[in-house]
């Protein structure tokens, strides 16, 4: 029996002890995000219809009419499919308060796909709605990856607590909330890391801004910054990456490198010959 099929549904449970530690560690980090400088969410008030899902529907997957008119394996019979949908419709546009807003978000995303309206592009749709109910909690554009890039990411882990909440008759989800909001809080500290290394970059330019570079310098020295921290081997700039980069000549190459080192804004590592590697200062 799947989980549609319990006789209490959609009356899912969960357990807010459980949760608790999480919610809390996500409210702190979006915290101390908000005082870095972010805007609001535009247009997070919408309220959603089945034209808004079909309009959504044809935006990331093949345009459709209406919803799915066969029958799909694990999901509702497709003579149920308008009264399943204008059912979770009026939950999601009721917004009930005394539900956290993480955990709506999360419920929204099990319960669209399990009804599974579409013939196809469900997922697709399904990060729409949950990208919403998340702007709707956070009121902040914390410009945090997407979800469907969270989940293309974690794939596997992703359709293993899917499909194992989705396949039992039970309406506890608590599993399946604590994958969502350890995601979303991932995406809160990925998130966190690009603000720090945009601070970094900033700060780095102001120690520059009165040297004269020209535009093969900048754009070598903003890869150098945008380098990931932890693959140290890549922030290290050669002769033959710097042509690469810059479609320039190897004299040129060698030309502009030299300038920056006399300038100290690189410093040359150890080792000679096609080993000549720089980094940043």
């Amino acid at each position: 029996m799947s989980i549609w099929q319990n006789k209490n549904w959609p009356q899912f449970q969960w357990s807010l002890e459980t949760l608790l530690p999480l919610l809390l560690e996500i409210r702190r980090k979006q915290g101390e995000l908000t005082h870095r400088g972010f805007s609001a969410h535009n247009h997070i008030d919408q309220a959603v219809t089945q034209e808004q899902l079909l309009q959504w529907k044809a935006q990331t997957s093949l345009p459709v009419r209406n919803y799915r008119n066969f029958v799909v394996p694990q999901a509702p019979h497709s003579d149920y499919i308008q009264a399943e949908m204008n059912r979770f419709i009026r939950w999601f546009n009721l917004n009930d308060k005394k539900t956290d807003g993480l955990l709506r978000a999360g419920i929204a995303h099990l319960w669209f796909l399990t009804i599974r309206p579409f013939d196809d592009g469900n997922q697709r749709v399904a990060s729409v709605i949950t990208d919403l109910a998340l702007a709707q909690d956070e009121k902040i554009n914390f410009k945090r990856s997407s979800l469907s890039s969270i989940i293309l990411n974690e794939k596997r882990t992703y359709d293993d607590i899917l499909l194992r909440t989705q396949n039992s008759s039970d309406l506890e989800i608590t599993s399946w909330l604590q994958w969502f909001l350890n995601a979303y809080l991932r995406s809160l500290s990925d998130c966190e890391l690009k603000v720090e290394q945009n601070i970094q970059a900033e700060e780095y330019w102001l120690r520059w801004k009165d040297h004269a570079l020209n535009e093969r310098q900048r754009k070598v020295l903003q890869a150098m910054l945008e380098f990931d921290q932890e693959e140290a081997f890549e922030k290290e700039m050669t002769n033959r990456k710097y042509v690469n980069l810059t479609a320039t000549s190897s004299e040129s190459a060698k030309r502009d490198l030299a300038d920056l080192l006399e300038k100290d804004i690189l410093a040359r590592n150890p080792g000679s010959g096609r080993s000549t590697s720089y980094s940043l200062k």
